[in-house]
């Protein structure tokens, strides 16, 4: 039982993929329903989530929460997660509605649970914002970095499309043969190319690099695009102070100081509008510009397609229970101890 229960939950394999390798290798019969009701069987033996939590925090103090969200595949329903500092999964709560009314609730949760959060990793979302300032309120709060770049990319990469279907249609529209051969030929050469120009010099190979020397030598808007990202990047990647991020933020919204309401002008007033969160890391010591949340995504991704999907609350929670359990605190296949009496490593 223990076996299928592991290759299931920390294996990832999934109920199909377990009752097939079980009946290969071990000449055992199990089917997708018995192993689910072991999971559950299994879940049932060990604490309670609040318990686990309270484990987890005995373990090691939990200080920093790393928070975000996922949708469930083929719902509309959000489901919150919450990762520390050390790397591990706490607490996921499926919630109606992603805002501060539905999120406060679990943030108040795993406060009574004893978890003293000092700095919280989020994305932009005002509702979380508003739920931690209400739970939380002397907690720090840093907006992940990849959220920030994520977000000022998909502005830009809105004036690229622009850019690129603008040559189109001149390609199209052009009664010269060669120069509608041209602009045809610089706009699906910027289409093959298209995510080089939004990745930093240092993921580029030679050739890479050579091919966006290329192209900005012939299309001006790209050149101009390419700096953009460049002095985004600098503000966060450069600076050890928030006065040099100012300065860095200055620079960016001298450079696009002649656009007027496009992609450039959006990610200037995204970045200047939320840059005290942006920057937390640079005014307190021990915070990180980095948020942990996004492997916990990936992390109940995994679970979650590798069982077609949860067919319910209990049975994520079940799933992360034991993922708990064996991952974070010494449960054994061969002699699973028992962890509301054991102690914690």
């Amino acid at each position: 039982m223990r076996l299928g229960v592991f290759l299931c939950v920390i294996a990832g394999l999934g109920y199909r993929s377990v009752s097939y390798l079980m009946k290969v290798l071990f000449q055992v019969e199990v089917s997708r329903s018995a192993l689910a009701r072991w999971v559950k069987e299994v879940a049932d033996s060990l604490p309670s989530r609040d318990e686990m939590v309270k484990l987890l925090n005995a373990q090691q103090p939990i200080t920093q929460g790393h928070f975000d969200e996922i949708f469930p595949l083929g719902t509309s329903r959000c489901v919150l997660v919450l990762k520390d500092e050390h790397g591990r999964l706490i607490a996921t709560e499926e919630i109606p509605k992603r805002d501060a009314e539905h999120v406060k609730p679990f943030l108040e949760r795993v406060q009574r649970l004893g978890l003293k959060i000092t700095t919280f990793y989020i994305d932009h979302c005002q509702a979380y914002l508003n739920a931690i300032t209400a739970v939380y309120p002397q907690a720090e709060i840093q907006y992940d970095y990849f959220h920030i770049i994520q977000n000022v990319w998909r502005k830009v990469w809105a004036e690229f499309r622009l850019h690129r279907r603008d040559l189109k249609a001149r390609g199209e529209a052009s009664k010269t043969k060669w120069y509608s051969k041209k602009l045809k030929a610089c706009a699906q050469q910027l289409w093959e190319h298209r995510y080089l120009f939004f990745t930093a010099e240092e993921n580029l190979t030679a050739e890479e690099k050579q091919t966006v020397l290329e192209v900005m030598q012939q299309q001006p808007e790209m050149s101009y695009l390419r700096g953009f990202l460049h002095k985004v990047w600098a503000i966060f990647e450069g600076p050890k102070t928030e006065a040099e991020a100012q300065a860095k933020l200055a620079e960016l919204k001298q450079y696009a100081a002649y656009h007027e309401d496009d992609g450039y002008t959006k990610a200037i007033d995204f970045l200047d509008g939320h840059f005290p969160r942006m920057t937390t890391f640079l005014r307190i010591p021990g915070v990180q510009r980095n948020s942990l949340a996004e492997s916990g995504m990936r992390v109940l991704r995994r679970l979650e397609r590798n069982h077609d999907g949860f067919r319910s609350e209990s049975a994520r929670q079940d799933a992360l229970k034991i993922y708990q359990a064996v991952m974070y605190l010494g449960w054994s296949i061969h002699n699973p101890p028992n962890l509301a009496t054991a102690n914690v490593r």
